[in-house]
């Protein structure tokens, strides 16, 4: 395990930095810390951090992950398979057991022509819920109301959405708690709660039910050796998976760091190996 050493950009999850650092220094586990100003020097050049043959993990913001896929040579570097955390990848493997169980995709060019048709179709009390197929997010999914409809799509248009870019539009649902579940190598290692009646606030554990639904799903997909699965349970009972994420930028809450740092490390070696 002392063979394998973290990357952490300290300006990405704030929250997770001390618990993460913590969690390396009780292991003993070799890590660095990265600034996001420290990619805006000329020097700058990730074989400078540690050896392109060393096996690296890294953690923080979704931009610097896409920067160190394309040019460190770490294994395995970031877990993010950019395209299996789209919706248009993993919502078929969940069907009814997704959140947005009911839900069309449109071009995002296409929303304003097929208003009526989405409210007749997917309204409640005027409203429908929006979010961006990508995992990248755009956008923040949200609930609009049909008279701000226009205004809604102009503030999304407004951050850059192509108007071929995929957009899900979904039967608004209250979730009343929501869990984050870590999955390493097919296996749910941890979980803590984020939010609960809309509120932010993370607690250590889940219930019974949260935990068996993020196992089933860890059963169904595979993107990454790691990777982050959400669920939810609304306000008529139901438990249903929110969305999946990339390990490498999730925020963990209140999960053990400890012992998803083995895990993930344990994996991330394996990796490792099987290139060597």
């Amino acid at each position: 395990m002392h063979n394998v050493k973290w990357l952490v950009e300290t300006t990405a999850i704030v929250d997770d930095t001390e618990p993460m650092v913590s969690a390396f220094s009780a292991l003993g586990i070799e890590y660095k810390e990265i600034h996001r100003n420290d990619l805006y020097d000329s020097n700058f050049c990730f074989d400078n951090l540690f050896d392109p043959k060393d096996c690296v993990v890294f953690f923080g913001s979704l931009n610097l992950a896409k920067r160190l896929r394309r040019e460190a040579k770490w294994i395995p570097g970031a877990y993010y398979n950019v395209k299996e955390y789209d919706c248009e990848y993993y919502y078929p493997h969940f069907g009814d057991m997704l959140l947005n169980r009911d839900y069309m995709m449109f071009p995002f060019g296409e929303l304003k022509r097929q208003k009526e048709f989405i409210y007749h179709s997917l309204g409640e009390d005027r409203t429908i819920f929006l979010r961006p197929t990508r995992g990248d997010k755009t956008f923040t999914g949200k609930t609009v109301y049909k008279e701000d409809f226009e205004k809604e799509l102009g503030i999304i248009g407004f951050g850059q959405v192509e108007p071929h870019e995929l957009i899900v539009a979904a039967r608004p649902l209250n979730l009343v708690k929501e869990w984050r579940f870590v999955c390493v190598q097919g296996q749910v290692i941890d979980g803590s709660s984020y939010k609960e009646n809309n509120r932010a606030g993370s607690a250590p554990g889940y219930t019974d039910e949260a935990f068996e639904m993020a196992s089933k799903v860890a059963g169904m997909y595979n993107p990454d050796p790691a990777w982050v699965i959400d669920i939810g349970l609304t306000k008529g009972g139901r438990y249903a998976v929110v969305e999946v994420g990339c390990f490498s930028c999730a925020g963990l809450y209140k999960c053990n760091r400890e012992l998803v740092i083995q895990n993930v490390s344990r994996a991330a070696l394996e990796e490792w190996e099987e290139y060597q």
